[in-house]
């Protein structure tokens, strides 16, 4: 069996299957998501990987004790595997057993309050307005601004950390070398902002915070290192950040099109937990998920996963399988199980699920009492990206009426 934790200097592995690519720019993808499930199980392609696209299968291979997240095929951060989603095997549990409490739904609850006084900040800068770009004026900086009280940075360096953040997790240059080495120097520069923040925080008094609680963890008996913290620190960068942010964008975009259903959540605030999981299961902001096979594995009726093979699982196309969600294309708030896999599954299932779920459903809560009617602006084209994160990049919107 190879290394589970070996990591290599390789490019890290961003493959799209080639429905990820039709459906790149599309306003709705739901329509050709839900047909390619209903038609297809799995594809082989050219470049060495397999595509599966059923909730079924999915669910079998995150559960596979063969499956690993990375298996030594690089890091998103060239350098600096991120903890714990690029580690396998038995160090991967050893993380997961010292960082699932600080994420566990009575810990992250602690948070509400927090959540709810940003949130209240930023909407009262524009719910008097006649309208707002919600994209950039919301969307983006709530989850920031958490992410920066969570680790105990100040929300004055929110300029700073946009910056480099979008350096590092969207470097948008000509070729794949350009982005990596531009990637590398934004990560630099947030790990240096970060060594000083975690000295810091050193001398300080002992607090509750999740730093203060990942400042005192020990891994096999030592205390985490810098380059472990900042591990971790780079890892709810990537898969905090522009998830929430794409989630916000996605369902604030529903909610504008959907004035019953949504004067419907304002007026039984019980049902938004409802809305929350159904649209995450509807749009699946993170529409795939890379793993590899560490050995065969046979996923029943013929379809074998090879050694060595890498897997793209949609989870995008799963959240539309009929098979686990009926009537999938509908958006039901009374939907009685959400069985979705927007946060995947099994083994490297997503770490802060529960923090994001309370960030969208206290944003939205809040945003709704202080503006609860709002529509989108007419003759403003909407900017969708669907790839690796569906997002819109611009949602201008109209308050009031």
């Amino acid at each position: 069996m190879p290394d589970d934790n070996a990591h290599t200097e390789q490019p890290y592995d961003f493959r799209l299957s080639d429905y990820a690519r039709d459906i790149e720019t599309l306003e709705h993808p739901q329509d050709h998501l839900a047909e390619k499930v209903a038609t297809t199980r799995y594809e082989r392609s050219a470049d060495g990987a397999i595509y599966l696209y059923r909730h079924e299968d999915i669910l079998k291979l995150n559960r596979h004790p063969a499956i690993l997240g990375n298996g030594g095929r690089g890091s998103m951060v060239p350098g600096m595997p991120l903890v714990p989603l690029e580690i396998d095997g038995d160090d991967h549990v050893k993380w997961r057993k010292i960082l699932d409490p600080l994420f566990a739904p009575k810990q992250v609850a602690r948070l509400e309050s927090t959540i709810r006084e940003l949130t209240a900040e930023l909407v009262d800068c524009f719910a008097h307005d006649t309208s707002v770009e919600m994209y950039s004026q919301f969307c983006v900086p709530l989850p920031c601004i958490a992410f920066l009280r969570l680790f105990g940075a100040p929300v004055d360096d929110l300029g700073f950390f946009l910056e480099y953040k979008n350096d590092m997790l969207r470097p948008e240059c000509d070729t794949p070398e350009e982005n990596v080495e531009k990637m590398q120097g934004a990560a630099l520069r947030i790990a240096a902002y970060f060594i000083d923040i975690l000295q810091k925080r050193r001398e300080e008094k002992p607090g509750d915070d999740v730093l203060w609680a990942l400042l005192q963890a020990e891994f096999d008996g030592e205390p985490l290192t810098d380059a472990q913290l900042l591990s971790i620190i780079m890892l709810m960068m990537f898969a905090g950040l522009d998830t929430v942010t794409a989630s916000l964008s996605l369902m604030i975009h529903w909610l504008a099109q959907h004035p019953d259903e949504r004067q419907r959540v304002i007026a039984e605030p019980t049902l938004m937990r409802g809305l929350v999981e159904e649209l995450l299961r509807y749009e699946s902001p993170v529409q795939t998920g890379t793993r590899y096979a560490a050995e065969g594995v046979d996923l029943g009726d013929g379809l074998v996963i090879e050694k060595g093979e890498a897997i793209l699982a949609s989870w995008g196309t799963a959240n539309l399988d009929p098979n686990a969600h009926p009537n999938p294309l509908t958006v039901d708030i009374d939907r009685p199980r959400h069985q979705h896999i927007a946060f995947a599954s099994g083994t490297h299932r997503c770490l802060g699920s529960n923090l994001a779920r309370l960030e969208l459903r206290v944003a939205l809560e809040e945003l709704h009492k202080r503006m609860p009617n709002y529509s989108l602006q007419p003759g403003e084209a909407i900017q969708w990206v669907n790839m690796p994160v569906r997002t819109i990049e611009y949602l201008p919107l109209v308050i009031g009426g």
